[in-house]
């Protein structure tokens, strides 16, 4: 009788460990199927690199996202040159420092963060930029419809922040 329950109760923390498990468990996605950008960063101690797959936009868009948090001040700095987000306005870097934040938001050609573009074509990201937070969110769009529902969603975030 003792034996059974000793071996009913490791069976069952067998069964709420292992589901324990499988909920804790990371989900990676595979190097070869995460961004170029990513595979750029992810290596550079100064920078945190991170690779959403599908991330939710709205109720029927999902793109990747490939998110950059800079470290420390050499991460940032390297975010500000390789992504040209310098802030030239005194009065703009005055209120980042009193703890406002800027987002900015830029469309560039895919692979080519550095230049802002101006085309409706489907073959670019929207870059995101939190300067408060030195981050920068680059969400990998593939069409017309994505592309305005990340640049909605951006707005909306900026809004309420």
């Amino acid at each position: 009788m003792k034996k059974q329950r000793i071996i009913t109760l490791l069976v069952c923390l067998l069964i709420v460990g292992s589901g324990a498990g499988v909920l804790l468990w990371p989900r990676t996605v595979p190097l070869a199927q995460c961004s170029e950008v990513y595979r750029l960063y992810v290596n550079n101690p100064s920078i945190k690199a991170s690779f959403i797959k599908d991330f939710r936009i709205n109720d029927s868009v999902s793109v990747d996202v490939t998110l950059l948090e800079a470290v420390d001040s050499n991460g940032w700095n390297t975010l500000v040159t390789d992504m040209n987000l310098g802030i030239q306005d005194s009065s703009t870097r005055s209120d980042i420092a009193n703890g406002m934040d800027l987002i900015t938001v830029k469309q560039v050609k895919k692979g080519v963060y550095s230049k802002p573009i101006a085309t409706s074509s489907g073959n670019v990201d929207i870059v995101a930029t939190s300067h408060l937070r030195k981050e920068v969110s680059i969400f990998h769009s593939k069409d017309r419809k994505e592309k305005h529902a990340i640049w909605f969603y951006n707005l909306e975030k900026s809004i309420n922040q």
